[in-house]
């Protein structure tokens, strides 16, 4: 409580400071949405906000110049699975074999769908497990990427299933025309000959 209302001030000084009027209910929903940010991060946000802006801020902009950008949550999101990941695949192994503690056989727990998803995205547990050391920081970029894709790729893949269920090469009703691919690319490659 002591925090909202801190936050509740430095809003109330704010909309004094840019002249701008602030309903109970526009205090509310910024209170709100600045909640789970930290004092401290709120205090520099507030500061920049004042030294920066010549206009009162949107909410995503206190929450930016707090350094809490849905961006850089992704980020540390996606930083904080590819640790978990590889020590899963530390654990488990590539093969995900069940490990007998205590007499008992212990099998390797599921992955988070957005893992899994991101981990398909660079080859899956044993491709992790052989990567070049030279490679890791552009293994690391794919995860990362792949792994803030994820909801949007679950979110699609209906439609793109539905889309992608029965494709068709060209217009010929599904059927490839390879004899006729070959053809053309043996004139092809006589036209070149007679050109020279």
């Amino acid at each position: 409580m002591e925090l909202l209302s801190w936050i509740s001030d430095q809003l109330t000084m704010l909309a004094e400071a840019f002249a701008e009027p602030l309903t109970e209910e526009r205090m509310e929903i910024y209170v709100r949405g600045l909640a789970d940010i930290s004092q401290d991060q709120l205090r520099v946000s507030f500061q920049r906000v004042l030294r920066q802006l010549t206009f009162f801020p949107k909410l995503a902009e206190l929450r930016n110049f707090a350094g809490a950008s849905t961006d850089n949550e992704t980020k540390v999101e996606a930083d904080a699975a590819w640790s978990y990941i590889n020590d899963y695949l530390r654990k488990w192994g590539a093969d995900l074999l069940p490990v007998r503690s205590g007499g008992k056989e212990v099998a390797p727990p599921p992955l988070d769908s957005r893992i899994e998803y991101a981990l398909r995205r660079i080859g899956g547990l044993s491709a992790l497990n052989q990567i070049d050391v030279n490679r890791m920081p552009f293994v690391y970029r794919d995860f990362c990427e792949a792994y803030a894709l994820a909801p949007l790729a679950e979110q699609m893949a209906p439609r793109l299933q539905q889309q992608f269920a029965n494709p068709k090469p060209l217009a010929t009703g599904g059927e490839f025309p390879v004899k006729d691919l070959a053809r053309s690319r043996a004139l092809d490659a006589g036209k070149k000959q007679t050109i020279k």
